[in-house]
């Protein structure tokens, strides 16, 4: 509005009267006050010492009939213009017995409802529209169209003086899509209002939040942008998060931009600049407040759920919903996937790819989320994504168990039931967004297959995700090849380490150790999914395993580019307890050295596979079971109970072998003899801790050749002579302190 349409009466102030002389405020420019003035219905306002005051329509009145208080310092009025000019298309506007002439082109400017209506010609006669139904009736209609109408000074029934009146006519703002008139109605009230209680203006607050989402986006803008003005004056009460209030992404992140600058100010604080509302943020590690509606870090989640392709095109709005989740809050599957998810693509290039910094909306600006740490947020909120119902509201609102991961027994009473974590796990969100199973892109915005092994990720949940990457390495890497066998696909990822593979099977092994000699069930058995079981297969087939005598390092080197012996070995280890020894499957033996040193289950097991193995050569070949017998009974670790059955397979060979007719053996013997045999058998048992044998005379009885008790008798003098020696060089000892200090005892005396 040009400044020469406004009377400026100099020394005129108006008198102290609660209904004509309103809010003062201070300014800076005297046009935005003009601006102002006009929208929120006043008549004119008053400049003395650097403030504004405005004046309604009656203030105007008593302040031409008197210049009372010209003496107490210079002021102007400003009187806002009439309303001369003709409307180019009248209109009458009716709503019951009242009705206001208009320009239909100012209408169509100023409300969506009059465009549409003008557009399509609904008009009720010639040049007149009749409401049959206004929201609020008659009341509201007048101050609704009175403002619309009105080229300058809106004039009676403006301002609008009480909160109720205020709900009712952003209302029917919504109704006559009409956002300039809910924003020059919230500007009035804020002036006639000063004096209101905090309650009402907190009222208004969450009634204009429902009713902005009703707009378009400028529309959005505008009015949020009065909210959180509003908000600040109010004293910063916490709005109350509902799910209404998820219907845009805007009103949402306005909402949690209210709930975090009130949880960081008291009641009066209402002065502190907007900048410093955004400054305490956690980044993520602070707890919801346990105020009325939903946790702050589930109302973000569900936002980012309905609005997921805004806010993955506006990366600097994202950082800014990832500073409202907290880490430590497990979430409803599937929204922890999404956070998760959500906070990958921000960190994938790091601060090139995230946005800017600053975050600019209603709230003005802040810093939002460092790119740095969304990797991290990633994965703790990936973590506690299968949490159990169990668990206690409280326990869940401050991450419960989760917050620790010392006590293991506790965070698995907090699973999900296995079959409830597999299904879980099944969501595209987790196995397609969060660990790329099916994409052709290697590595790139997704989580490492190590955080698998967490304690907080049931096995049950690891083992369909590992499954489905794995299989999905052999869709993604074959959409351009034919015959793309996927054990070669598997095992060349596990050479390149790929998503952390060869790191996720490491502890998964050292997870598995650990279960195998406790009770059932041994959850960890379930990382053994199929698919390493078909790698392994694949891997032992470069090995010649039908032929067990086949050492391994003839065949290092033909596992097509990967490292044969170490893969091998991990895979074996692995797979060995939760498959039973691979029961069915022929392997090199020599793997079963890969597990001598594992615990009591390992060493039986692997025991039994060996002399399985032998006793089945033996059958088919003698020589070659003799031959493979000494090459490969140091492979397994003989224990005081295994190694008897051990000795039986001996005696019952050299039964066997003494049973053929001649000196000379046959059939399968070839080239051995008695001599040869004999020799053999006593190598191998004086391998064993023959020591620990309860009645060693009878379980090593002939047919046992007698030079190994022979032996075993001189291991025991050799054993008792040496601790005789011990003894004897320990009493010489003791002898010297007791004459050391006997002579001490004298030259003190």
């Amino acid at each position: 509005m040009p400044s020469s349409a406004w009377e400026e009466l100099k020394d005129y102030d108006v008198p102290p009267r609660a209904d004509t002389v309103e809010r003062s405020r201070p300014f800076e420019n005297i046009e935005e006050v003009k601006q102002e003035c006009l929208e929120a219905g006043f008549a004119a306002f008053v400049v003395k010492r650097s403030a504004a005051s405005f004046v309604t329509e009656d203030g105007l009145k008593s302040a031409k009939m008197s210049t009372f208080y010209t003496g107490r310092g210079p002021s102007v009025l400003h009187v806002a213009p009439k309303d001369n000019q003709a409307p180019t298309r009248p209109v009458l506007v009716r709503c019951e017995n009242a009705e206001i002439s208009a320009d239909a082109d100012l209408l169509t400017e100023r409300s969506g409802y009059f465009a549409a209506l003008f557009r399509h010609g609904w008009v009720d006669g010639v040049g007149s529209h009749y409401f049959s139904d206004f929201p609020g009736g008659e009341r509201v209609y007048r101050y609704a169209l009175s403002w619309l109408a009105a080229r300058e000074a809106r004039g009676a029934p403006w301002p609008i003086r009480d909160g109720d009146l205020l709900k009712e006519v952003l209302v029917a703002a919504v109704y006559l899509d009409a956002p300039l008139l809910a924003k020059g109605a919230i500007q009035s009230w804020k002036l006639c209002s000063a004096f209101e209680p905090n309650r009402v203006a907190v009222g208004v607050v969450q009634h204009l939040l429902s009713v902005a989402s009703q707009f378009d986006d400028h529309g959005q803008v505008v009015l949020l942008k009065e909210a959180w003005l509003l908000f600040q004056g109010s004293g910063a009460h916490e709005p109350e998060l509902e799910e209404s209030l998820l219907v845009t992404p805007m009103l949402g992140l306005t909402v949690l931009e209210m709930k975090v600058a009130a949880s960081a100010l008291s009641w009066g604080a209402a002065t502190r600049k907007a900048a410093q509302f955004f400054s305490y943020f956690l980044g993520g590690t602070e707890q919801d407040r346990s105020g009325d509606g939903m946790p702050r870090t589930l109302f973000a989640a569900m936002l980012l759920e309905r609005h997921r392709s805004f806010f993955h095109e506006n990366l600097t709005m994202l950082r800014l919903l990832l500073r409202h989740i907290n880490a430590k809050q497990p979430l409803p599957r599937p929204y922890g996937f999404l956070v998760s998810h959500a906070a990958l693509q921000v960190g994938l290039n790091g601060e090139n790819a995230a946005g800017e910094d600053i975050a600019a909306g209603p709230w003005g600006e802040c810093e939002v989320k460092a790119a740095n740490s969304c990797q991290a947020l990633a994965e703790e909120v990936f973590k506690r994504s299968f949490v159990g119902s169990s668990l206690t509201e409280k326990e869940v609102s401050t991450g419960g168990l989760f917050s620790s991961d010392d006590d293991t027994e506790a965070i698995r009473q907090a699973w999900l039931p296995p079959e409830e974590a597999a299904q879980a796990a099944c969501h595209p969100a987790c196995v397609q967004d969060l660990f790329s199973a099916g994409k052709e892109a290697r590595d790139a915005g997704c989580l490492d297959l190590s955080i698998l092994i967490e304690k907080r990720i049931p096995p049950s949940a690891a083992a369909v995700i590992l499954s489905r990457v794995l299989s999905g390495w052999t869709a993604a890497d074959g959409k351009n090849k034919l015959g793309v066998d996927a054990a070669v696909v598997i095992l060349a990822g596990l050479a390149e380490n790929r998503q952390k593979f060869r790191d996720m099977l490491q502890r998964a092994e050292e997870c598995i150790r650990a279960d195998a000699d406790k009770p059932p069930p041994q959850t960890s058995f379930n990382y053994a999914v199929p698919e390493l079981l078909a790698a392994f297969t694949r891997a032992i087939s470069e090995a010649e395993a039908e032929e067990e005598e086949v050492e391994l390092e003839e065949v290092e080197g033909r596992g097509g580019g990967w490292d044969y012996s170490r893969d091998l070995a991990l895979l074996f280890q692995v797979l060995f307890m939760p498959t039973g020894g691979f029961a069915g499957m022929s392997f090199p033996l020599r793997l079963l050295s890969e597990v001598r040193s594992h615990g009591p289950s390992y060493q039986s097991l692997a025991v039994q596979l060996l002399l399985q193995r032998l006793r089945e050569r033996h059958e088919r070949s003698p020589a070659r079971a003799w031959a493979l017998a000494e090459r490969s009974w140091h492979f397994v670790n003989w224990t005081e109970v295994t190694q008897v059955e051990g000795i039986l397979l001996i005696r019952e060979w050299l039964t066997h072998a003494k049973s053929c007719s001649s000196n000379r053996l046959s059939n399968g013997y070839e080239a051995l003899d008695r001599s040869s045999i004999k020799q053999t058998a006593t190598r191998l048992l004086t391998e064993l801790p023959l020591e620990d044998l309860d009645d060693p005379i009878e379980v090593l009885g002939p047919p046992v050749p007698s030079h190994v008790l022979a032996s075993l008798a001189a291991r025991g003098v050799t054993e008792v002579r040496a601790t005789m020696n011990q003894l004897r060089m320990d009493n010489a000892r003791l002898q010297a302190e007791i004459s050391r200090l006997q002579m001490e005892m004298r030259r003190s005396s």
